[in-house]
């Protein structure tokens, strides 16, 4: 077992020495505050997906690495939240620290929230993001029969995880070693 250990990413330091230096009356302070929280809370999600893999017992030989940032022939970068590596398959996994209601559109390909006040706020849709990645590792290990796997984790336990298709696994962190050992 290699589990590497999850830095702080360099964007969320970057946002902290920015809010430090605003002023809050700063016409953009308001962004800046807000880029700031939901990369902390993504970065805080994935913290606790890291958690599970730390308790993770699996018989076989395997590796874990986070942040992975790949780039394709196109210039473009992948960025992989976690690459699970074993002798049987890898697994490209996607955190999402989102709450409320998470409806997963396969026909928009957006992800939509309904917050308990009625809100309704648009994000990417994880599951086309994980298929992204999943492609690219597909072209790169084409000499390989390694089978690649992906799965969209939700790390905060209070959403609720409604409509999504089957295309990919969606769950929340709790499932994480039900899922792999449903792999294996």
């Amino acid at each position: 077992m290699k589990i590497a250990i999850r830095e702080k990413p360099v964007k969320l330091i970057w946002l902290e020495a920015l809010k430090r230096r605003l002023f809050e009356e700063d016409p953009d302070f308001s962004y800046y505050n807000e880029q700031f929280r939901r990369f902390d809370a993504g970065f805080a999600g994935e913290r606790r997906v890291d958690r599970e893999w730390l308790e993770l017992v699996c018989p076989y030989t395997f590796l874990v690495l986070h942040n992975l940032i790949l780039m394709n022939s196109a210039q473009h970068s992948h960025q992989l939240d976690t690459l699970f590596i074993c002798s049987n398959f890898m697994l490209v996994v996607e955190i999402k620290n989102i709450n409320g209601r998470l409806d997963f559109d396969d026909i928009t390909h957006q992800c939509i929230r309904t917050k308990p006040d009625g809100t309704v706020e648009g994000f990417p849709n994880a599951i086309t993001q994980t298929q992204r990645h999943m492609q690219f590792l597909k072209v790169i290990f084409q000499n390989y029969s390694l089978p690649i796997e992906g799965a969209v984790i939700i790390a905060n336990s209070s959403a609720i995880i409604a409509s999504h298709p089957n295309t990919i696994p969606i769950f929340h962190v709790s499932g994480l070693q039900k899922h792999l050992h449903s792999l294996f």
